[in-house]
């Protein structure tokens, strides 16, 4: 029933007036922010209309802890249901290049240390930096959030008024703690045992058994995401068990 009436759906035409303001709102508000370095009325602006078109869209919000396998399981949504991905952990990382406003943010707040030869941010430092304590976290979250939620946004927000797009993963493993939950239409949270994801971690990133705790305990714990989930895919089996694992979650969502 579900296939069928995602078949026979048919598209909305949208006023060109309504797509023309969306589209200026949201360069607006990129703009404000970077020029300003504030929320303003344009912000706010971009990201009500980016909303508004998004509404017609199946945006599922994918989430989980560090080294649960969510990387794994966004690449089997790619293929099994045909989705769209927008990568928040891509996007934070293009964020940061040199040249762009939230670099600029990140020198500022914790030095030249964190910088390379070539200008581009050292990932192992700033996360030793970052972690180092609450403080170090909301000083991280000040300098990159709203320029990953703004690029987010515009992502999702060209794939539904220009590419028409029906089934959006938003891949974020901030999906909760920045509030993008309400944004999506369903929440897909993947979550494994914590012997398994502490090793996936150490073999994953290196260093030190208790760094690497350190940062699994500085997130949000994984049984509380879970609780807020439309389906939770357990990833503590072997690697041929997750493409199952996947199909069934994604079927109890209606795809």
């Amino acid at each position: 029933k579900n296939k069928t009436k995602r078949k026979t759906m048919q598209r909305r035409s949208i006023p060109r007036f309504l797509v023309a303001f969306g589209l200026l709102s949201l360069i607006f508000a990129t703009l404000d922010y970077a020029v300003f370095g504030r929320l303003t009325r344009w912000t706010a602006a971009g990201v009500l209309v980016a909303g508004t078109f998004v509404q017609r869209m199946f945006v599922v919000g994918l989430t989980g802890g560090i080294a649960t396998g969510k990387s794994s399981v966004s690449k089997l949504l790619q293929e099994q249901n045909k989705a769209t991905i927008v990568d928040a952990d891509q996007i934070a990382r293009e964020v940061v290049l040199p040249g762009r406003w939230a670099h600029r943010r990140l020198v500022a707040a914790f030095g030249r240390e964190i910088l390379l030869a070539d200008g581009t941010i050292d990932r192992p430092r700033l996360r030793e930096k970052a972690f180092a304590s609450p403080a170090a976290r909301a000083q991280l979250n000040r300098a990159t959030h709203t320029a990953i939620l703004l690029e987010i946004f515009r992502q999702i927000a060209y794939l539904r008024i220009v590419c028409w797009k029906s089934l959006v993963i938003l891949d974020a493993p901030l999906l909760f703690e920045t509030h993008l939950d309400l944004a999506c239409s369903a929440l897909l949270v993947v979550v494994c045992s914590p012997e398994a994801q502490t090793a996936r971690l150490l073999a994953r990133d290196g260093g030190e058994r208790d760094a690497a705790q350190r940062i699994i305990d500085a997130q949000m714990p994984l049984a509380r995401k879970a609780a807020r989930a439309d389906a939770v895919i357990d990833n503590s089996g072997r690697r041929d068990q997750l493409p199952g694992a996947v199909a069934a979650a994604m079927s109890s969502l209606g795809w």
